[in-house]
């Protein structure tokens, strides 16, 4: 399915390889925090309210 995507990006954009690479670490980093925000909502809430200790 990912090399699907792939090639249709690759083929219907002409983006460069670089381009490509940025783009799909944007799109991981969404899944990644998406997936981490569903999975554990209480861990994410609970160090998003953590005093800092700088």
């Amino acid at each position: 399915m990912l090399a699907a995507f792939a090639a249709f990006i690759g083929d219907e954009t002409g983006l460069t390889s670089v381009e490509y690479a940025i783009l799909l670490a944007l799109i991981a980093a969404i899944v990644v925090g998406a997936w981490d925000a569903l999975a554990s909502p209480d861990a994410s809430l609970r160090t998003a309210r953590a005093p800092s200790r700088l």
